[in-house]
């Protein structure tokens, strides 16, 4: 290194850029010989300003260096940096790689500060002849120059600073629009690289964005018109919104490679374009697309646009990882996600008016290949209905909160009271509301599961309408039983018959039902009949025939209640049997089938079926004498 002379500033060919050529040169493979420069040219810096200050004395001019606190900041930055690095022997890559960014840093700094100084006596002419060079590097270095320039020097012509800024901008838009065009990558990276430094990079974002046709045309997108809308198998044939998502992941496919080389791994410039592609597009492709009237298509369209945004965010996503993908596509749907919500009950009370009270439909709605329209049986508009709450929730499960959800659960449910009031009304049988109503509660429950408890008036109605429709049934058979049963007398063998055929009538009717209501149903019946079969079984008086008659009506009543399995009722019935084979067994064997069943006939019953006898005086004799 070359010691800087007084005398080489005096001289009549003073050159501050070359005297400071010559005293730093940085030659990487002589690290000792670097460390020993820079630690001159520290020291001898400080006396840099003193010369000039001489110079300028010497060749008349009365400039002087301006002392401003900026102008301060920028040389401490130099020394500074200049400071910061440390030349030792090179070690593994990592250290290699940032001891040359550290020279290179050093490189650029010290001609930035050579430049710095020249501006201050002919600013114009520095600018114009980097701006007019044809060499990127010198357009690159222009725009950090005026950059730092702008911040940090004084002595410069702002004006003149700020009017080749725009002349360079301008220049390396043109620059890029050309560059594109002719698919120069390099030139285009090129271009990116020096408006960085001007941190006026989205200038370029712009114009590269703004170079596909996505981006300048109006937008093909327009809301589907359909007269038949098939809910369970929604199928859009000209699908605008679809084909548009279709434009932007080919263009995004085009363009990624190219974007990575020209731009980097730039988190800032991903994020623009993601910004770009919803604001832009997506935002207004559904402004378009949902511009729907009818609140059906309205629901199902948006269903099918929000999965096919998201595929197109987990798209963008595998390419752009640290854009705000989701706070975009969330902000994309909320409004229209807010409207449906309360489209959904518009939805479901417009099909239920259609399947129940028969409201007119302009449109041809499908379910599971119906067509809603008035149901003639309420069993079927219930089933159809189920679907629609289905369909409901699975958009929830994509769409809405779970508070949402349930809310219009209850709300469904609530409005199907109705449902459940035609049902009672349109029934010609009371076993068949039963087990339609179970049959709803079933379907209800089994869908539900857990969730059936936030429906808690849906299922009361439903229980409180079966017990009513059990008992109205229970009641009228009871009552058909004791009509049959008071007129029984035993007087001909075959006189039960009417009542047997009545009870297996009445039973078989309720196999319909099914399970533990089959049950109860069945029991219930054969309880009552028991009950009065008791009562006017020991309120007659029984001549030898009428016993006979009377022993056989309830073998065979006990035979059926035995081959419809009813075990329990069975021995209620093998209770009355022995009560008849005490009124009918013959006086002489009366204490033999006395000893045997004594224990199982409770006295009262006894008592009563002795003075059923015409015998019974000489019964009770024997009884008494026992």
């Amino acid at each position: 290194m070359k010691n800087i002379q007084l005398s080489q500033i005096k001289g009549e060919t003073f050159s501050l850029i070359s005297i400071i050529e010559e005293c730093i040169e940085i030659i990487p493979n002589d690290v000792a010989g670097m460390k020993h420069d820079i630690d001159n040219v520290l020291v001898e810096l400080e006396g840099l300003q003193e010369a000039l200050f001489f110079k300028k004395e010497k060749i008349g001019q009365n400039k002087v260096f301006d002392d401003d606190e900026k102008h301060r900041n920028l040389e401490r930055d130099v020394e500074n940096k200049l400071r910061r690095i440390k030349i030792e022997p090179l070690g593994d890559a990592k250290n290699i790689l940032e001891t040359n960014k550290g020279i290179l840093e050093l490189k650029l700094l010290q001609k930035i500060f050579r430049y710095t100084i020249e501006m201050n006596e002919n600013t114009e002419k520095i600018l114009s002849s980097l701006l007019h060079s044809d060499v990127p590097e010198d357009w690159i270095f222009l725009c950090t120059l005026l950059f730092y320039s702008l911040k940090y020097n004084k002595l410069c012509n702002h004006e003149i600073l700020q009017s080749y800024t725009k002349k360079i901008e301008e220049k390396i838009k043109n620059l890029f629009a050309q560059s594109r065009e002719k698919n120069d990558i390099s030139q285009m990276k090129n271009c990116y690289v020096a408006l960085k430094e001007l941190d006026k990079q989205f200038l370029i974002y712009e114009s590269y964005m703004y170079g596909f046709d996505l981006f300048t045309k109006p937008l093909n997108v327009f809301p589907p018109d359909m007269t038949t809308v098939n809910l369970t198998n929604f199928n859009i044939q000209e699908h605008s919104y679809k084909n548009l998502l279709k434009d932007i992941r080919i263009e995004c496919d085009r363009a990624f490679d190219k974007d990575v080389v020209v731009f980097g791994n730039s988190d800032e410039y991903f994020e623009y374009i993601s910004d770009k592609i919803y604001r832009v597009l997506v935002f207004k492709g559904l402004e378009l697309f949902l511009c729907i009237n009818d609140p059906i298509l309205y629901l199902l369209s948006l269903h099918e646009v929000y999965n096919l945004t998201e595929e197109l965010s987990t798209f963008l996503g595998e390419n752009i990882k640290k854009s705000n993908l989701d706070e975009y596509f969330s902000e994309a749907f909320s409004a229209y996600i807010f409207k449906a919500i309360e489209l959904e009950k518009d939805c479901f009370d417009f099909i239920l008016n259609v399947l129940i009270n028969n409201e007119v439909s302009i449109k041809k709605y499908i379910i599971c290949g119906l067509v809603v329209k008035q149901q003639t049986r309420m069993m079927k508009a219930f089933e159809m209905l189920l679907v629609v709450v289905d369909l409901m929730v699975k958009r929830a499960k994509r769409m809405y909160t779970e508070e949402d959800k349930n809310e219009l659960l209850v709300y469904f449910f609530r409005r199907m009271n109705s449902l459940l009031d035609k049902m009672v009304l349109e029934a010609a049988e009371k076993i068949e509301l039963i087990n339609e109503l179970s049959k709803v509660y079933v379907l209800t429950k089994k869908y539900l599961n857990e969730k059936i408890a936030i429906i808690s008036d849906f299922t009361s109605k439903i229980s409180a309408l079966i017990q009513d429709a059990f008992d109205f049934k229970i009641n009228y058979i009871n009552l058909t039983i004791k009509k049959k049963i008071n007129n029984m007398y035993f007087t001909s063998k075959g006189e039960y018959k009417k009542l047997l055929v009545f009870l297996k009538k009445s039973i078989k009717e309720g196999e319909v039902l099914q399970g533990r209501n089959y049950n109860i149903y069945t029991d219930r019946i054969l309880a009552y009949m028991f009950k009065r079969l008791h009562k006017h079984i020991l309120g007659i008086m029984y001549t030898k025939e009428q016993a006979d008659n009377l022993l056989h009506s309830i073998d065979e009543i006990q035979g059926y209640v035995l081959f419809i399995n009813r075990t329990a009722m069975a021995h209620h019935y093998n209770y009355l049997r022995n009560i008849c084979k005490l009124i009918t067994v013959e006086k002489d064997k009366f204490m033999a089938e006395y000893d045997d069943l004594e224990n199982l006939i409770t006295d009262r019953d006894i008592k009563s079926l002795i003075k059923c006898r015409e015998d019974r005086e000489d019964i009770q004799s024997l009884v008494c004498k026992k």
